[in-house]
């Protein structure tokens, strides 16, 4: 899947329509990434902004448990978006 920010000359800044559509596609990726890493209910994506994924969890140490393992979430949705989007994950429980 090619990324938006790809298409877009690099000296066009992106509309707010397009920075939606991007983070809706980041919002996807992660939803799906972590559904396969914990349970589906677990964990609830609250928004996206600056490179800054937000997650409620369904406890404390859920989400004590998602911070130990950011970096390679960060990576994994990352690697399914095909850009690097998330820079770090807050997750609160």
């Amino acid at each position: 899947m090619e990324s938006i920010k790809n298409l877009l000359p690099k000296n066009i800044r992106p509309t707010e329509a397009v920075r939606q559509v991007q983070a809706a596609a980041v919002i996807r990726a992660a939803d799906e990434i972590l559904k396969r890493t914990y349970a589906v209910g677990a964990t609830r994506i609250r928004d996206f902004r600056e490179g800054l994924l937000s997650v409620q969890c369904h406890s404390a140490a859920l989400a004590q448990d998602m911070m130990r393992l950011e970096r390679g979430l960060c990576r994994r949705i990352n690697q399914r978006l095909g850009t690097e989007e998330v820079r770090s994950i807050r997750a609160t429980g």
